[in-house]
């Protein structure tokens, strides 16, 4: 009972869709005016550069890089970024920040 040529083609197709699929939905979580693009399994690169941001949009929990230059942030809330267990890479340049007390929260 050997199976048909078709189905042995057909199946590795869909197994590849389902994957392709799988990681659109987990990438659904990507604020609608940035770019998320998976490294690797687990991880998210979010480009939020250049959009016009007055505040930091809701993030995916997976991001590891993140871009946030030449926006119009100016203060950023405590808390923020400490859900992003896996961040490591942030770049927050080329913003108007309004440098008081209440920034200190970037400062490590």
């Amino acid at each position: 009972d050997a199976l048909p040529i078709w189905r042995m083609r057909v199946c590795p197709a869909l197994v590849l869709l389902m994957l392709v699929f799988r990681k659109a939905c987990s990438a659904g979580s990507c604020p609608s005016r940035c770019t998320c693009t998976a490294l690797g399994a687990q991880a998210v690169k979010a480009d939020c550069s250049f959009k016009d941001l007055e505040e930091v949009p809701a993030l995916p929990h997976e991001t590891k890089e993140l871009y946030l230059q030449n926006n119009l942030l100016t203060s950023v809330l405590p808390g923020t970024f400490d859900g992003l267990q896996a961040l490591t890479k942030i770049n927050l340049s080329s913003n108007p920040w309004h440098c008081d007390c209440n920034i200190l929260y970037l400062k490590t």
